[in-house]
């Protein structure tokens, strides 16, 4: 490793200006990657350092439970059934996704009339829908109620992508509700 080789010089007390140019080419270079890989290592080393302080609940059993839950909620390879959840969860997403599409066809569309070509096919895919968002939404809220700092889980980008798309459902059923007085 350049580095390495940086240390042999300042041991030996040479120069690196002192260096055949055919060398310089190869070694400045390689010096920059590997010290930008250091500094890489290191920071990823005290970020990881923080979120293991961070993710400390503790040994009492709350504790462990939040410790479990969390790790199965928001990390995949701590175990095989966070691996499970997390395939269910992606499963969730594409049914979802493709009953948004299929509810679109214009067959599924009322008419004029208020009438529906496949009134069977529409309801079965609002019961998934209805199903996939009550899925998101206990999701969501168990990693907010086991996440170690409340306010960095609501910040988080994925986070708040998360909550605005389970948000408008339960709009739609608020506002369908206020129809009614």
């Amino acid at each position: 490793c350049a580095l390495v080789l940086k240390k042999d010089f300042a041991y030996w007390n040479i120069d690196e200006l002192e260096m055949e140019p055919c060398c310089a080419l190869k070694y400045y270079p390689q010096l920059d990657i590997c010290q930008n890989e250091k500094d890489s290592n290191e920071a990823s080393k005290k970020k990881d350092a923080e979120n293991a302080k961070e993710e400390d609940f503790g040994f009492s059993q709350v504790g462990q439970a939040r410790t479990w839950l969390w790790n199965t909620l928001e990390y995949p390879w701590t175990s095989k059934f966070a691996q499970v959840f997390a395939f269910f969860s992606l499963f969730m997403v594409l049914v979802s996704t493709f009953t948004f599409v299929l509810s679109t066809m214009e067959e599924l569309q009322e008419d004029e009339l208020g009438h529906v070509e496949y009134p069977t096919v529409l309801a079965i895919i609002e019961i998934i829908d209805n199903f996939a968002v009550v899925f998101f939404s206990v999701e969501y809220m168990a990693r907010l109620l086991v996440a170690p700092v409340k306010s960095k889980f609501m910040k988080g980008m994925m986070n708040m992508i998360d909550l605005m798309a389970i948000v408008p459902f339960y709009l739609s059923i608020l506002l369908e509700g206020l129809e009614d007085f």
